[in-house]
C-alpha cells in the first residue's frame, strides 16, 4: 500500500497548493498535515501540531482542531511522540497517529497505539532521507528506495523542498531565509536532481505499475483487527476506496 502526505510546516499557501496539485494531477491521492489554517484542497486534511512547551502538550492539538474539526490523523511537528499522547487522541478522537519512522524498513506495519488509534509508519521523509542517505551523486534515484519490497510506504513530503527541488540540507539552509517570500525562493530553484525530481519520478512509477494510493484514514480503516497480537501483519486489504476533495 502507498500513501502520499505533505507536512506544510508554515509553508506559503502557494507552496502547498502546488505541492497538491502536483500529487493530484496524476490521479494520486494525498493527505495534508496542517500547521495552521489554509484555503487548500487535498483528499485528507490532518493536523500537524508543534509542541513547544512539553507541559501542555493539550492546546497545540485543540488550536488546530478547531481549524480542522473533520481532521482524525496527527503528526507532530519534529515527529515528536509521548505515551502522555493516548489520553489526548481520545478526547480530540484521532483516529491515527503518524510520527513513528521506518525508514526504508520492509514489512512495515500498521500497530494499535490506543485503544481506538492506530500508529501508521512513515517509510520515507525528504528531509530524513538528506541526512540519511550521504551519497549525494546517487541520493536522489528512485531506484535508490526498496519499493517493490512487501509492506506498508508512507512517503512524507514538504513543499518548501518540492518547490525548491532542494537536493541537500546546505542547499536548503540557503534558501531558508527566504521562506515566505516565494518570489525569492525562486532564485534558490534546483536544477537537476531532487526532492521534486524524485517526487516526480514516483508519481510516474505509481502510474505506471497501476499502483493504488490511499489517504491515512483510509489506511487506519482498512486496520480490521481491533487488539492484534504483537507482530502480527497489517491486517487491511488493499482495495480501492473513492477520495474526496476537502476544502478547508
Amino acid at each position: 500500500m502507498i500513501a502520499l502526505t505533505l507536512d506544510t510546516d508554515w509553508a506559503p499557501v502557494e507552496l502547498v497548493r502546488d505541492a497538491v496539485d502536483l500529487i493530484r494531477s496524476r490521479g494520486c491521492k494525498v493527505t495534508v498535515f496542517c500547521t495552521d489554517r489554509l484555503d487548500i484542497e487535498a483528499d485528507e486534511i490532518a493536523l500537524h501540531p508543534n509542541f513547544t512547551d512539553l507541559t501542555d502538550l493539550e492546546t497545540p492539538i485543540r488550536a488546530l482542531k478547531e481549524i480542522y474539526p473533520e481532521a482524525r490523523g496527527l503528526r507532530s511537528h519534529a515527529l515528536f511522540f509521548t505515551e502522555r499522547f493516548r489520553p489526548l487522541y481520545e478526547q480530540f478522537d484521532i483516529a491515527y497517529d503518524a510520527n513513528a519512522m521506518q525508514y526504508l524498513a520492509a514489512e512495515s506495519r500498521v500497530t494499535r497505539i490506543a485503544r481506538n488509534t492506530v500508529s501508521i509508519p512513515l517509510f520515507f521523509m525528504d528531509r530524513f532521507h538528506m541526512e540519511m542517505d550521504r551519497d549525494a551523486a546517487r541520493r536522489w534515484r528512485l531506484d535508490r528506495l526498496p519499493l517493490a519490497r512487501p509492506g506498508l510506504k508512507v512517503f512524507d513530503f514538504h513543499p518548501i523542498h518540492l518547490f525548491l527541488n532542494t537536493p541537500s540540507v546546505a542547499w536548503y539552509e540557503r534558501a531558508k531565509p527566504h521562506y515566505h517570500n516565494p518570489e525569492q525562493l525562486r532564485q534558490h530553484v534546483a536544477e537537476g536532481p531532487g526532492a521534486r525530481r524524485l517526487l516526480i519520478e514516483l508519481l510516474d512509477w505509481i502510474g505506471a505499475n497501476h499502483r493504488p494510493t490511499y489517504t491515512l484514514s483510509e489506511i487506519a480503516r482498512a486496520y480490521e483487527s481491533p487488539l492484534p497480537a504483537p507482530h502480527a501483519p497489517f491486517a487491511g486489504k488493499e482495495t480501492s476506496h473513492a477520495g474526496h476533495s476537502a476544502r478547508q
